[in-house]
């Protein structure tokens, strides 16, 4: 036998070599494809989660919004008590930058959240020689700051109910 006629020849050899790499291609597309897809099982409990997600987050969304709900002073005493802190913070943040304390809260810059509630509520302001008070009444209470202990006094005679 002729050793030439026993090689294939280069024509046959590159045929072939596509044959196996389609065959192997069919064969890699149809595992992917069985694998990609969901079982029914898959798809029931993914469905079942994200239904009792989305009822939860339903039921749960007004409790995750109550902390914000009851930030308004005139309701309550410990809301007025922080913004009344921060003013008293701003007034002394004017102190320390101008020198003196202002002579009225209107020429302190305060954040619109606090300027809403103080311009609807007025709060008395008073300058002494070496310090100051402010004196905010509320529908629940009486609150006093007092510059020179830094302290916040709360007289809570009067109450208002909470809301439901």
């Amino acid at each position: 036998m002729n050793q030439e006629q026993s090689r294939p020849n280069v024509n046959e050899l590159v045929a072939s070599a596509e044959t196996a790499v389609r065959e192997q291609a069919a064969k890699t597309a149809a595992i992917a494809a069985t694998q990609a897809q969901p079982s029914r099982l898959q798809e029931v409990v993914l469905a079942t989660l994200l239904l009792v997600f989305a009822g939860s987050a339903y039921v749960q969304y007004p409790k995750f919004l109550a902390p914000f709900g009851t930030l308004d002073p005139s309701k309550d005493s410990a809301v007025a008590e922080a913004d009344l802190s921060i003013i008293a913070g701003l007034v002394e943040t004017y102190r320390a930058s101008q020198g003196t304390y202002p002579s009225s809260l209107a020429q302190i810059h305060m954040p619109d959240v606090v300027e809403s509630f103080v311009a609807e509520q007025k709060i008395a302001y008073r300058v002494t020689d070496k310090s100051y008070t402010l004196e905010w009444t509320l529908p629940q209470a009486r609150l006093v700051y007092n510059g020179d202990s830094d302290t916040v006094t709360s007289d809570k005679a009067r109450t208002i109910p909470a809301e439901k």
